[in-house]
């Protein structure tokens, strides 16, 4: 086995150089060069969206908290107290913090379900 590994070492030394093609060269550089890949644009439609109703949220409480008169800010606080006081509407006073982190839990799954897809198809581009 070792001589047939001799025997071929020095056959290729000695054997002939043919010339390069011409053609070889650019071939190879095309290959060579960096193909860059420019991501196509997505337009981030849930991020959008959710900064959207936040925004929205933010300025409709502002704006109530700013322009309510005097009167109606009174009407309205004892309104919410008469509201928390009676027995019927502590077990929905009670729920509302945990809608509340059910519904940002779901809003977080979605955002990881819709995200998922557009970092694997980035990964695979590169």
């Amino acid at each position: 086995m070792r001589k047939i590994i001799i025997c071929r070492e020095d056959a290729l030394k000695t054997y002939p150089l043919e010339p390069v093609p011409a053609s070889l060269k650019s071939r190879v550089m095309n290959r060579i060069q960096p193909q860059s890949f420019v991501p196509r644009f997505t337009f981030p439609w849930l991020e959008t969206a959710i900064s959207l109703m936040f925004s929205t949220l933010l300025t409709v409480v502002v704006t109530l908290l700013l322009e309510i008169p005097p009167a109606a800010a009174v009407r309205l606080q004892n309104s919410v107290r008469i509201f928390l006081l009676q027995p019927v509407s502590r077990s929905i006073v009670q729920a509302a913090p945990t809608s509340a982190i059910l519904a940002a839990l779901c809003l977080v799954l979605a955002v990881r379900l819709f995200q998922k897809p557009f970092t694997q198809r980035m990964s695979s581009h590169r």
